[in-house]
């Protein structure tokens, strides 16, 4: 039942931050990260519940499994979305690091990771 809360939350948070971004290469991350953070304000201001539900159970191999699979489709949506190809782990360290410490930081937080997101961006 766990693991299906969290696929059907994982749909919501997802449709939230891709909606209307267009095609490939269409949307900067930094419009990736406001839409996270609209996220965090509005659903999980304690933080991700997906790394809260690992930490409660972490011997669960599935529910590992699970954070995993969403994790990288982030990573690999947001990449595709920015035109950043091939930047998926920084990406995903960006986006990972902004929510893990949005709880503590909040806007701070954002503003760090549109920072971050500015510089990969020259980057590529």
């Amino acid at each position: 039942m766990t693991l299906r809360a969290l696929e059907y939350r994982h749909r919501r948070y997802m449709t939230l931050v891709f909606s209307e971004t267009g095609q490939s290469g269409s949307a900067p991350l930094e419009i990736i990260v406001d839409r996270i953070d609209e996220w965090m304000n509005s659903e999980t201001t304690h933080g991700c519940l997906f790394h809260a539900a690992v930490a409660s159970a972490p011997q669960d191999v599935k529910l590992h499994a699970l954070l995993d699979r969403h994790k990288a489709e982030m990573a690999r949506r947001a990449a595709i979305t920015s035109g950043l190809q091939g930047f998926e782990d920084e990406i995903l360290v960006i986006l990972e690091g902004m929510m893990q410490s949005w709880p503590l930081r909040g806007h701070d937080a954002v503003r760090a990771a549109k920072t971050l997101c500015t510089l990969l961006s020259q980057k590529s």
